[in-house]
């Protein structure tokens, strides 16, 4: 089989799969190769880029716009181009059914045979002349026997900083359930939206942590506070919480997965803010903070600034811990339902 204008550092590992990978944050591209085989084209023009610190191609299996169904993909076509470009592996990602209750929907299947009962398709690249090719092991051992060490490895070792590399940012709720131990549920008060932080509350499913503007809301003691933790749990953390502690504390948020709840909930039906979800699930806060807002907290703080009366500031302290214990029940909850809904089939 010719290879196509191979350089010695192309890469070796190829990933065919779906649009997962197009996560930025995963992988990214840096050019793209168009090839003509003997069977055609192939599905997409093959990507080179970088997957997590690694140079790989990927090849879209249904096309870019997905115009490709399962009986018309190019097989034939694909294979050839990752051969011909001098890739020695290639990497295959899928869903798939289930005929065995202990797999579930949602949970991932290392493969090591098949029972091929596919129809119409083009089943060998040798059209001319007898060519015995051997199908006793269809899948590398090599690579199986690596994933799954690795997987195990990393999730033993309670290493959460590998699934957040590998994981999109809207599957780390998966993760809840293994670390939840190692869990800290937070929230943040500003001084009005987007404004300063006011305070930074932290919760571990059993005591909380105030950090308070000028008093303890300092970047090595956040800095310090999060890397006790596998995981964080917020409710709208990725577009509110998160970055404005970044921006005001750069570099104290660690490398680790994220769940935020808000999208969690969503995925099973519980929409709104966080004190509408709250009370969907039947959750109670405090007679004297139930009809506080997240605008009434940051008068409450502003308040406290221009009288020095503590009052107001422990009544806000009040409000933010109702907030991140409150997180815990949630959590729990939306978790737990959206892996019924999975492994259920909806």
């Amino acid at each position: 089989m010719p290879k196509h204008s191979l350089k010695s550092d192309w890469p070796k590992i190829a990933i065919i799969g779906g649009s997962g990978v197009y996560d930025p944050g995963i992988f990214k591209k840096k050019k793209e190769v168009k090839i003509k085989t003997p069977f055609g084209y192939p599905s997409a023009p093959i990507e080179i880029g970088n997957f997590l610190g690694t140079k790989v191609a990927f090849l879209a299996r249904h096309g870019k716009k997905h115009e490709f169904p399962p009986h018309k993909v190019p097989q034939r076509a694909n294979i050839w181009a990752l051969k011909s470009l001098g890739i020695e592996n290639i990497i295959g990602i899928c869903a798939v059914g289930s005929l065995k209750e202990n797999y579930k929907p949602g949970e991932i299947a290392v493969c090591d045979q098949f029972i091929d009962f596919t129809k119409k398709r083009d089943y060998t690249f040798y059209d001319e002349g007898a060519t015995h090719v051997s199908l006793a092991d269809p899948f590398c051992p090599e690579l199986r026997e690596l994933f799954i060490k690795e997987a195990k490895k990393e999730l033993y070792d309670l290493n959460s900083a590998y699934f957040a590399r590998i994981l999109p940012k809207s599957e780390t709720w998966r993760l809840y359930e293994f670390f939840r131990e190692d869990a800290v549920f937070l929230d943040i008060e500003t001084a009005h939206y987007y404004g300063y932080i006011t305070l930074i509350g932290l919760y571990d499913g059993h005591d909380t942590k105030i950090m308070i503007n000028g008093i303890n809301l300092h970047k090595d003691i956040i800095k310090k506070e999060l890397s006790r933790y596998k995981i964080i749990v917020t409710f709208n953390g990725s577009s509110f919480d998160l970055p404005i502690i970044e921006k005001y504390f750069q570099g104290v948020v660690p490398h680790i997965p994220h769940i935020d709840l808000r999208h969690v909930c969503s995925r099973i039906g519980l929409n709104g803010g966080l004190k509408a979800i709250e009370k969907q699930l039947n959750i109670k806060r405090l007679p004297e903070l139930r009809h506080v807002t997240g605008e009434d907290a940051a008068e409450l703080w502003r308040t406290f600034r221009a009288t020095g009366d503590r009052y107001y500031l422990d009544l806000l302290i009040k409000y933010n811990e109702e907030d991140i214990i409150n997180l815990k029940p949630i959590a729990d909850f939306a978790v737990k339902e959206l892996w019924k809904r999975i492994r259920d089939g909806e």
